[in-house]
């Protein structure tokens, strides 16, 4: 699998990278993602994110959503649910 990307109920953070090595990307970094094919999701970006790397040396990338988001109209509101994303990138 290359790309994942799924709505899901809030995880723990800690709980997810637990005994993981992880970078913590600052979310003034941008990634994109973009791949070709009949696929509904033809690409996305990354804010930041986590990177990890596996035993072969290949890095991946994960996401969550912030928990509290801003709308146009100034109200601040807090989600139940936020999108999960993942890339496995051709470094």
């Amino acid at each position: 699998m290359k790309y994942f990307r799924v709505k899901v109920a809030v995880m723990d953070y800690q709980r997810l990278i637990d005994e993981i090595n992880v970078f913590k990307r600052d979310r003034s970094l941008k990634r994109a993602y973009n791949h070709e094919g009949p696929d509904l999701l033809e690409g996305f970006e990354f804010e930041g994110g986590s990177d990890i790397r596996s035993v072969s040396g290949r890095r991946a990338t994960f996401q969550q959503d912030p928990r509290v988001y801003r709308y146009w109209d100034g109200q601040v509101r807090e989600k139940d649910h936020r999108i999960f994303q993942m890339v496995v990138w051709d470094d």
